[in-house]
């Protein structure tokens, strides 16, 4: 009697442990197409209970997953044993992630070789997952501008500042003014690296407030090539605004601010003495498009696959007069446009020059 009770309690306990985790049971008998499913199964699939066959089961499959998934199917009664997989499966209008794992039992007398096991949701665990690497990217990306990118500026202009102070009367005038404009370069990219890099950290702790309304861009944009003038000035770079029909988009005027600032500087930095920097407007259906291009450098096509990814070791290029970056200002552009409903994107040749491109929606 007490071998019985034990033996119920474990079935329930089992069964419990099972409910708990909203886990699917799921038994195949090797050779067949036939699959035995609980309802908990059918439930995660979004099927309605009934027989259901492996192919049936690959159907559901996400396209980029079915080879991997078919691949672990063809090798269950080859390699023997506990195995375990992550896929994709469209559920509805929606894709879930599901985690499916079970155990290979070879063929004895009166039982033949099959599998037992069971499979779970984890597209909760997935997105907290991802949501933990970005912010540990997030993290070391903030800690090694802090340590390297926002320290190094102030080496050149200590050093320089040093040497005025120290031996002014040594220098002619011309060159006292080429430390001056050194000093003077420093400070404003250390300047905007800064604004970008709290504008970023606000962003990364919720603290940005969107706010988006009607407003016109062409303003904007002349504002901001005004803004660039003295930057541009450096180089005698020409800045031109080729904006068509007076424009008026909805978005965030802040947040676009802020991209254009660090498009337009870009495009200065990486642009060669007496070039010029565009920013032109067109409109596509319901966005109008900003595209702002030089005739610089150019930027790698490896680099330029990962210009907006944080997750990737993008190795920092110098403009044409030694400028520095960081990549965090196409970081928080790709950020910002996609909060305010555009996209953006970026196209180069090495020697030629890169045309930045974003999109803001006409209205809301």
């Amino acid at each position: 009697m007490n071998e019985e009770v034990s033996e119920v309690l474990k079935e329930n306990s089992q069964a419990l442990a099972l409910k708990a985790l909203n886990a699917g049971v799921w038994t195949w008998v090797s050779g067949t197409d036939v699959l035995a499913w609980n309802d908990t199964c059918f439930r995660l699939f979004h099927l309605e209970p009934g027989l259901i066959t492996v192919n049936g089961m690959l159907s559901k499959v996400h396209e980029d997953d079915i080879d991997r998934v078919k691949k672990m199917w063809e090798r269950i009664p080859i390699h023997h044993g506990w195995f375990e997989i992550e896929f994709r499966i469209y559920a509805g209008d929606n894709t879930r992630w599901i985690r499916l794992s079970g155990y290979f039992i070879p063929q004895a007398i009166d039982i033949p070789a099959h599998v037992s096991g069971v499979m779970i949701d984890v597209t909760e665990e997935k997105y907290f997952n991802q949501k933990l690497r970005d912010a540990n990217l997030t993290k070391d990306k903030f800690f090694s501008i802090i340590a390297h990118d926002l320290r190094s500026p102030f080496t050149s202009i200590l050093g320089f500042s040093r040497l005025l102070n120290e031996e002014y009367d040594d220098f002619s005038d011309e060159e006292r003014k080429m430390m001056i404009r050194q000093i003077l370069s420093s400070t404003e990219s250390t300047f905007q690296l800064l604004d970008n890099l709290l504008t970023w950290a606000r962003s990364q702790l919720g603290r940005t407030v969107f706010n988006p309304e009607p407003f016109d861009i062409e303003a904007l944009i002349v504002e901001t090539l005004n803004q660039s003038v003295p930057q541009a000035k450096i180089k005698s770079i020409t800045l031109k605004a080729l904006v068509a029909d007076k424009p008026r988009v909805f978005g965030d005027v802040n947040m676009i601010r802020t991209v254009l600032r660090n498009l337009i500087s870009n495009a200065i930095k990486f642009s060669y003495e007496g070039s010029s920097v565009i920013v032109e407007t067109t409109r596509q259906k319901d966005h109008i498009v900003i595209c702002v291009s030089d005739s610089g450098t150019g930027i790698e096509p490896k680099t330029l696959k990962a210009l907006f990814s944080l997750d990737e070791k993008v190795t920092s290029t110098k403009g044409t007069a030694n400028e520095k970056g960081t990549g965090l200002g196409l970081i928080l552009c790709k950020e910002f446009i996609e909060k305010n409903g555009g996209t953006i994107t970026a196209e180069s040749k090495v020697g030629e020059g890169s045309k930045f491109c974003f999109s803001i929606p006409v209205k809301q």
